[in-house]
């Protein structure tokens, strides 16, 4: 926390630290893993990306979900400091890949982190196959992940009448929900299409 609040007014001191933080990106325990990369890209500097940019490149494809889902935050977080490192680099492709990931934690960052690096282009653009994907899936995610997919899925364009009954059907289930948020962003999706 201090090296974090810090780093700005005492780039050298992070610097120092950099080292150790890589070094435990790649420590064998996941929890140190993730924990060293969310510290390493909490480092708001741009003379770090070049540390950064590898360390999140490798943590996207870990075994471990924890890893991967901060790794995805971390790209975001290296975006905002070097919005080149993120776009012209394997960073955007792999991020998404992780669309189609097993775990619905890391599928769910990975949404609202396309959205916010493509928000000059309108956001991340689902495809039929990714939004089928996601709705065979939608009982995996948690509320806020529910509320990821029911946003992206505002966004795209049904082919046609049939399609669109068929999603309102699979939403259907989610209109009896205790989360008003849930409640709203189906009803959002209802009303969009």
């Amino acid at each position: 926390l201090y090296l974090v609040n810090y780093a700005e007014s005492n780039s050298e001191l992070a610097i120092l630290a950099v080292n150790t933080l890589q070094k435990d990106c790649r420590d064998d325990d996941p929890m140190i893993r993730g924990l060293a990369l969310r510290s390493l890209c909490s480092l708001s500097l741009l003379n770090m990306v070049e540390y950064l940019q590898p360390a999140v490149q490798r943590a996207l494809e870990d075994v471990n979900g924890y890893v991967r889902k901060t790794a995805v935050i971390g790209v975001v977080k290296v975006f905002h400091i070097s919005q080149c490192a993120v776009l012209d680099s394997d960073l955007l492709p792999t991020l998404t890949r992780l669309i189609h990931d097993s775990d619905a934690h890391v599928v769910a960052n990975a949404i609202a982190s396309l959205d916010e690096v493509l928000s000059d282009e309108g956001g991340y653009q689902p495809t039929r196959e990714i939004i089928t994907n996601l709705l065979n899936r939608l009982h995996q995610f948690s509320e806020w992940g529910q509320c990821a997919v029911l946003r992206l899925l505002a966004k795209y364009h049904v082919a046609d009448e049939g399609e669109m009954f068929d999603i309102m059907n699979i939403l259907d289930g989610l209109l009896k929900q205790s989360s008003s948020a849930v409640v709203l962003s189906v009803t959002k999706v209802f009303v969009d299409m």
